[in-house]
């Protein structure tokens, strides 16, 4: 009996070895790849380098560990010493720097024109300096593209980009020196008085909030109330660009006032005149950091403090659940549990240095759940943890209940924050099936976030052929390829994941406006209006625009006879119409005048609510009445854990950028993306910008362009004449004019049918190019000038301008290039001087070169649509 009890026993000592081993076993098995352990984000490690501009180490740059196409990361920008050398410094905290070169490049990063090792570092703690001599390979007054590279310890190598010029006469200490001295004075209400002279204090000026102060603010404003702020951190100075006469720069630091803490960046806009520098645009943001340590919940209020701009925020269906992003920082209140997470950052009190809060990165809240639960994406440059040093779209799963960060996919990205911030900010959404939709390069895509399977929607985009709803749930979109093709549109909701088609009327096509809320809005173009003007561009008048919901109803229509509309804008509850007149006789379009369509149905408001509140001392401050209001004092406040995984969760989308893109830059960051050269000139004239191609090739800048410019060497033929005068100099214009005006008075006008007033002008054009072509011939076979210039010109962009402003063209002018406009009756004459008052003009009709007044030749421009073509180098 006890032999039968012993063997008993031993099988079920083996059975139970034999269970743990199979538990273990499937348990590995299972787990594979799963998630089963937490921890802290990891710390920042890369170094960052610093420019020594005049004494003062400028332009902080932050390293890239993935292979980035340089031409899209513009910016700042570093002049050179005199000795045409770069002095540099590397912070590495405490990073091991095993290797140093550097390359110089065109800015398109196509042409290598230098490469070298870094010699002679000289080494101080966590700081080595040395000094970059460029050799004499490159131009003056050139900016070319700096790449250092570093090599670590553990084998990375990690590149930093920068542009740089050797250009001489910057007066750079003047400069540098009023921007620290003004911004330092502001801290200092008596010292400040001086200050008062650069102001331009009037009712422009929005006194309300110290969040945002520009240069129309008060004095009081200025110089921070009764804040009395501390400042807390260096001043961070980045020179965005620079010429002999402007310089647009930022500083960045943080201070403290009333014991909470704040981010402020400051913009300065200078030019140099001959009697001192003015002021010519400031700007200062000012944005609370939470401090968990003080009250952040009380009494059924969340308190943001003091901010530049509305917050991005999301609640979930039922409104426990309140979720916000401030300063880049991610946090979420649940009013059922009184707690308040703190989610995601890359800035905490143990992290906070010039990488962490290096700001070329944000978070986008896609979706809260019932629970609590919450995808939301990083996307930009990853500041620290395993993707430090790469760029691209992180998205993240938040467990509300484990109070865990989990990486679901990380698309890596190889161009600037800013245009990845264009794309975000256009589509990246998650819909209740957990289905992401995004907009990557002109394509969208949706991603199952469990399979991480990709689907393509659409591709090759732009911004004429795509549009979304504020809250991205909502897309429309042209299918076709070829505008004679845009026969019907579709538009979804991306929670219902199927799209409706809208088909065009016979002999119609159709254009994606925008959304009222949830509901669409496209316009309607007759086939037969389409029409391209003198200088090439593509002119769409539209005769009705729709509004239809996700049922198909049309809710508004809008038609008025004999009225077109050719451009739409968006600004809160309103639609403004563009609109023109067009006489079938003449095939003219007139402007009239604008009209607006209101929407009345209101976007449904949050349950939590966002609100401002005015206090003497700290004027306009924001906060978020929550729906439950017996939120406690103080509550609770967490902070997550990342989960750690098994292999890496990269997902490649690798769609190639088609769109020829111009990127419109002002105060230093991209503020509009057109697939048309004139809505980028004209924005970027408004704004004080900057409009740059894919291949970082300027296209048209503020401020930089010389006091007079006459373009040498232009021959001026008359058409029909047989006579022709060559090489007219600036200096010979007034005599020019005169002696032609007697010729022409007194001898015979032989006509010559063939050539026209635009050929003869394209010619002159053409030739400052170094190109000639038949244009007589290619007109006359349909060709327009544009498409001349596409076909003939192999390394200048040419560019239809409508709609532009002379002042704009005489950029141009000033960097030796032509400019065509076109005048009455479809006739062209040639922009090809200008001095503070007047500018040179060859008319073909006249034969000649003559002086205008500039107001009168902008009115004469204005009256006949501003329809300029040129190019640029």
């Amino acid at each position: 009996m006890r032999k039968k009890l012993a063997r008993a026993f031993g099988r079920l000592c083996i059975l139970f070895v034999v269970f743990v081993i199979t538990v273990i076993v499937t348990s590995k098995v299972v787990n594979t790849g799963n998630t089963d352990l937490t921890a802290d984000m990891r710390g920042a490690a890369l170094p960052v380098i610093y420019a020594n501009v005049n004494g003062e180490y400028v332009n902080c740059l932050h390293g890239f560990v993935s292979e980035m196409e340089g031409s899209f990361l513009r910016g700042t920008i570093t002049p050179m010493s005199a000795d045409r050398t770069i002095p540099i410094k590397i912070k590495t905290f405490d990073s091991i720097v095993t290797g140093a070169a550097y390359e110089v490049r065109t800015l398109d990063m196509k042409r290598l024109i230098e490469n070298a090792d870094l010699k002679d570092p000289v080494y101080n703690g966590d700081e080595i300096t040395t000094v970059i001599s460029v050799k004499d390979l490159i131009k003056d007054e050139q900016e070319y593209m700096l790449v250092i590279k570093l090599t670590l310890s553990d084998g990375r190598e990690v590149s930093y980009y920068c542009r740089f010029i050797d250009k001489p006469e910057l007066y750079l200490n003047e400069k540098l020196d009023f921007i620290h001295n003004f911004s330092s004075k502001t801290f200092d209400k008596e010292a400040a008085q001086e200050l008062k002279q650069y102001m331009e204090s009037n009712s422009e000026g929005d006194n309300s909030s110290f969040g945002y102060v520009n240069i129309h603010s008060s004095f009081n404003q200025l110089t921070w109330g009764d804040l009395e702020p501390v400042l807390e951190s260096d001043r961070e100075l980045r020179i965005l660009d620079i010429d002999s006469r402007n310089v647009s720069v930022k500083l960045n630091y943080t201070v403290s006032a009333k014991g909470e803490m704040y981010d402020v960046e400051e913009y300065f806009y200078l030019t140099r005149g001959n009697d001192r520098i003015y002021l010519m645009d400031y700007e200062r943001t000012m944005d609370q950091i939470i401090n968990e340590d003080n009250i952040v919940v009380a009494n059924g209020k969340i308190f943001h403090g003091i901010l530049s701009e509305s917050l991005d925020y999301k609640e979930n269906a039922d409104a426990n659940v309140f979720c916000f992003v401030q300063e880049r920082s991610l946090y979420s209140y649940n009013s059922d549990t009184d707690s308040l997470a703190h989610v995601y950052s890359f800035r905490d009190k143990n992290n906070d240095d010039v990488r962490t809060s290096f700001k070329s990165h944000n978070i986008k809240i896609l979706y809260v759940d019932a629970t609590g639960n919450i995808f939301f994406a990083v996307y930009g440059y990853m500041n620290r943890g395993i993707h430090e040093g790469e760029a691209g779209i992180a998205v993240y799963y938040y467990d509300s209940v484990y109070n865990t960060v989990e990486e679901t996919l990380f698309i890596p990205y190889s161009k600037s924050y800013e245009i990845l911030k264009h794309d975000v900010e256009n589509l990246c959404y998650v819909n209740q099936s957990g289905t992401l939709y995004l907009m990557f390069n002109g394509t969208i895509y949706s991603v199952d976030l469990e399979s991480r399977k990709a689907e393509l929607l659409a591709s090759g985009l732009n911004e004429t052929r795509f549009v979304s709803s504020s809250d991205n749930s909502m897309i429309g979109w042209q299918p076709a390829d070829i505008l004679y093709d845009y026969k019907t549109l579709k538009f979804m909701s991306l929670n219902a994941m199927v799209p409706v088609e809208i088909r065009a009327e016979e002999g119609h096509i159709l254009i994606p406006l925008g959304f009222f809320n949830r509901d669409f809005v496209y316009g309607s173009v007759k086939v037969s209006d389409i029409r391209l003007d003198s200088t090439g561009r593509t002119v769409l008048p539209m005769d009705y625009i729709y509004i239809q919901n996700l049922a198909g109803e049309i809710l508004k229509t809008y038609h008025r006879e004999g009225i077109y509309i050719t451009d739409v804008e968006f600004k809160d509850n309103m639609m403004n119409l563009t609109r023109v007149s067009i006489d079938r006789e003449s095939d003219v379009i007139y402007q009239t005048s604008d009209d607006q369509i209101m929407n009345n149905e209101k976007e449904e408001a949050s349950q939590n609510r966002y609100k401002s509140v005015v206090t003497e001392e700290m004027e306009t401050t924001w906060q978020t009445v929550l729906k439950n209001s017996k939120a406690g004092n103080n509550p609770r406040i967490t902070t997550t854990k990342e989960v750690m995984y098994e292999g890496n969760r990269y997902f490649y989308l690798n769609v190639k950028d088609l769109l020829d893109r111009y990127f419109v830059y002002a105060k230093g960051e991209i503020v509009a993306i057109y697939t048309d050269a004139s809505d980028a000139v004209y924005t970027a004239e408004n704004m004080g910008g900057t409009v740059t191609n894919k291949e970082c090739r300027y296209i048209w800048r503020t401020g930089d362009r010389k006091q007079k410019y006459t373009i040498e060497g232009i021959e001026t033929t008359r058409v029909g004449d047989k006579s022709t005068e060559t090489g007219t100099t600036s200096e010979e214009i007034d005599e020019t004019a005169e002696a032609m005006t007697d010729r022409q008075e007194n001898e015979d006008v032989y006509v010559n049918s063939k050539k026209t007033t635009i050929s003869v002008c394209l010619d002159e054009l053409l030739k400052t190019d170094g190109v000639y072509a038949d244009t007589v011939t290619l007109l006359s076979e349909g060709r327009s000038a544009l498409d001349i210039m596409k076909d003939n010109m192999s390394d200048a962009v040419p560019l239809a301008l409508s709609g532009c402003s002379t002042n704009a063209m005489l950029y141009y002018i000033s960097n030796g290039i032509p400019v065509i406009a076109m005048v009455e009756e479809d006739a062209a004459v040639l922009i090809a001087g200008y001095d503070e008052k007047n500018i040179v003009i060859y008319s073909p009709l006249k034969g000649k070169l003559e002086k205008m007044e500039i107001k009168g030749a902008a009115e004469w421009f204005a009256g006949n649509g501003n329809r300029f073509l040129t190019y640029a180098k």
